[in-house]
């Protein structure tokens, strides 16, 4: 067979994945690009290229769901598609994901305008504190010391008195500690300032306790108005104490009082998921879920045991 008749760009066909552990409610976006590449190939020559996801399937075993979401006739269409994708998911910090970016800027050289920074950091003189530029990262200066990074160990400052901004100063700088300078980036490492410094990434252990605190829980509302992360089987959500942020997305049919909350205005906006046994709110609410994770997920295990 040629080839015009098994791939839809030359010498590819580009295309993105999801897979699943529905065990786990844990999920993977990705794409494949590479030359001669095929949706066939899929979990039976390539089984993707995150590191994370390998390490999840040695300790869990194969995802139980496994699909070709989209083929497209380029890679760039590939490339941002995957990005809008992750990024109105969120799936950097989403803890049902283990995508570990947006697939955006960030790495996807799709979006440089030129590569030409791609290798390099911004440098300066250890002795003299002048900025150099962009330096290639395999220059022999970087492990002699001759020259450091322009921003890792600095932090954007200003004067405590005048307010007059400073640069980036070294945040080791005593003046930290004495408060004649601040930090004028909230997220400013220094002893003035919460949080973590900018650039800075989460750890791995870290970002694994976070999405395992999260899971099987969700918002709620308690009387005095306040935020809680609670599992749904909690007394005190059973009872109403507790009301789910997600005001238009309820649980079950809709009953007599909802009715009366909504009233006959939107009255042509809900919605009832037989699937999940959901109750949606509104034409926007309805379309995104039904292309939910959990929407598809129900679907697939109702499928399979019929």
């Amino acid at each position: 067979m040629s080839s015009k008749n098994i791939y839809t760009c030359g010498d590819r066909t580009p295309y993105t994945y999801l897979i699943g552990w529905t065990k786990f409610n844990l999920w993977y976006y990705g794409k494949r690009t590479k030359k001669g590449c095929h949706p066939s190939d899929l979990f039976t020559k390539y089984f993707t290229s995150s590191d994370i996801v390998k390490s999840f399937i040695k300790e869990n075993g194969i995802p139980d769901v496994i699909s070709i979401r989209k083929t497209f006739t380029s890679v760039e269409r590939c490339n941002v598609w995957e990005s809008v994708f992750l990024r109105r998911v969120n799936a950097k910090i989403n803890p049902l994901f283990l995508n570990r970016s947006n697939g955006d800027k960030e790495w996807d050289n799709t979006y440089n305008k030129s590569n030409s920074s791609i290798g390099t950091a911004t440098a300066m003189c250890a002795v003299t504190k002048k900025s150099l530029g962009r330096i290639s990262l395999k220059d022999t200066r970087w492990k002699t010391g001759e020259i450091i990074s322009a921003v890792c160990g600095t932090a954007a400052a200003k004067c405590t008195i005048t307010g007059l901004h400073l640069g980036r100063i070294p945040t080791n700088d005593p003046r930290w500690k004495t408060g004649e300078v601040v930090g004028i980036l909230s997220n400013t490492k220094n002893p003035n300032i919460k949080g973590k410094p900018k650039g800075s990434k989460e750890s791995e252990t870290s970002r694994l306790n976070k999405r395992n605190a999260r899971l099987g829980k969700s918002t709620y509302r308690n009387s005095n108005g306040n935020t809680i992360l609670t599992s749904k089987d909690d007394p005190r959500v059973k009872s109403g104490e507790f009301i789910s942020v997600m005001r238009n997305i309820l649980k079950g049919p809709l009953t007599e009082t909802h009715k009366k909350q909504i009233g006959d205005k939107r009255k042509s906006e809900i919605h009832f998921c037989p699937v999940c046994n959901r109750t949606i709110i509104g034409n926007a609410n309805w379309a995104r879920h039904l292309k939910s994770i959990k929407h598809y997920s129900q679907s697939s295990s109702v499928k399979e045991e019929k």
